[in-house]
């Protein structure tokens, strides 16, 4: 009995330590620095405040992967080279993927409503099983999944589908699963009973805490980094002359023979990737020939996943791009993921595009372009300059937030 009163009392101190800290913190993440839009950190794309808390009206979100990571030091990413960056926000690191995204738009979808999103799909998402539990896990957003399921105006439908999949791709995390199923319980079961709406509650509180320190914390370590990646950049009149020169067709064809330029001194092998990736597979090319084989991207869970992310953005009044990234064909070619298998992958979308009436930039056809992307599948100079193009058309599109 005494041990019972001991943990009660515990418990309650316990309970009261957090009050007082979560009464202490602020929670204010919005910067003055336009640039925390296109920080590239796994930690912003993870915390609902960071955000919500930076969109404002002329605000496109950018989804995405690994290819936010890359190129970033060059006048092409588009972080330097776009100026209405500012008002751009990337979502996305290496593993995400469709479902994820759905989750991240759906969490901000008020904020979002009338503006316009961005998916940057990577053909390596459509493997056969899909995003892996793994994978899922490490990207996975308590508050993002939180306010996702408190959003009223998402369909319960989506919920379920969110919900089933959540806890199946969390089979590995039962910590973590176990969460998602409590709140699963309140949101979609319309659990009343007063122990789980008070765990729940705390479970939101914590969370919101955790990813408030982690977030300034990785802010304050990485401030200088980030916010003087474009001051510093700017510096280099090309970065300023490819701002300018990239409003009209006639300069974007003098910045096209830079970046090709630029490429054509870093890259001295057979598949026109930069050189320093190449020396990466160049010990394994034999290992590496046919390995694709017996892969597909006919059938995947990523397109259910996909059609779940376009009907999210649709129930939030969001419009909707859909880039399909280029890969380097001939080195695919090389590994067995021929032509012809791939275009499965743009049909399958094109499909998919048409059916929800989206806007689908299919960037395939540059597969065999010279310097496009600086190893098998990540945007180099040529290849941001084309992705550039189409997302600054989509954002000034009649109605955009660019007006």
């Amino acid at each position: 009995m005494k041990k019972i009163k001991a943990l009660a009392v515990a418990g309650i101190i316990f309970a009261l330590l957090i009050t007082c800290f979560e009464n202490s913190l602020t929670y204010n993440m919005k910067s003055k620095n336009y640039n925390i839009g296109m920080w590239n950190s796994e930690y912003k794309d993870k915390s609902y405040d960071a955000i919500s808390q930076n969109i404002n009206d002329k605000t496109m979100i950018i989804c995405g992967s690994s290819e936010f990571g890359h190129g970033r030091n060059t006048v092409y990413h588009p972080m330097n080279m776009c100026s209405e960056s500012k008002n751009w926000i990337t979502i996305g690191s290496s593993y995400n993927q469709s479902i994820l995204h759905a989750i991240a738009v759906g969490s901000v979808g008020k904020q979002m409503n009338g503006k316009k999103v961005t998916i940057l799909l990577s053909p390596t998402w459509f493997y056969k099983k899909g995003i892996s539990p793994s994978h899922f896990e490490m990207r996975f957003s308590e508050s993002e999944y939180y306010h996702f399921m408190e959003n009223k105006d998402i369909p319960t439908s989506l919920k379920k589908y969110v919900a089933k999949r959540s806890e199946k791709l969390l089979k590995n995390n039962e910590g973590l699963q176990s969460k998602v199923k409590l709140c699963n319980n309140i949101n979609l079961k319309k659990d009343k009973s007063k122990f789980a709406g008070t765990k729940y509650d705390f479970q939101k509180k914590y969370s919101r805490q955790k990813e408030y320190i982690t977030v300034k914390t990785a802010l304050m370590l990485s401030q200088n980094k980030i916010f003087g990646e474009l001051k510093n950049s700017i510096k280099s009149n090309k970065v300023v002359n490819a701002l300018d020169d990239f409003e009209d067709s006639a300069d974007n064809d003098l910045t096209l023979k830079d970046a090709k330029k630029a490429s054509i001194s870093q890259s001295h092998n057979e598949y026109m990737m930069r050189d320093k990736s190449f020396m990466k597979l160049k010990p394994r090319l034999k290992q590496l020939k046919g390995s694709h084989l017996k892969d597909t991207w006919d059938e995947s869970p990523e397109y259910s996943d996909l059609e779940c992310f376009i009907k999210v953005c649709n129930s939030q009044n969001i419009d909707v791009q859909l880039i399909l990234l280029p890969v380097n064909g001939k080195w695919y070619d090389y590994t067995g993921m021929t032509k012809d298998k791939r275009q499965v992958l743009s049909k399958n979308l094109d499909d998919i595009a048409k059916k929800y009436n989206v806007r689908y930039d299919d960037l395939s056809k540059l597969d065999y372009e010279e310097y496009i992307t600086s190893d098998a599948v990540h945007p180099w100079n040529l290849g941001w300059i084309k992705i550039n193009e189409r997302m600054k058309e989509f954002y000034y599109e009649k109605g955009g937030s660019g007006y």
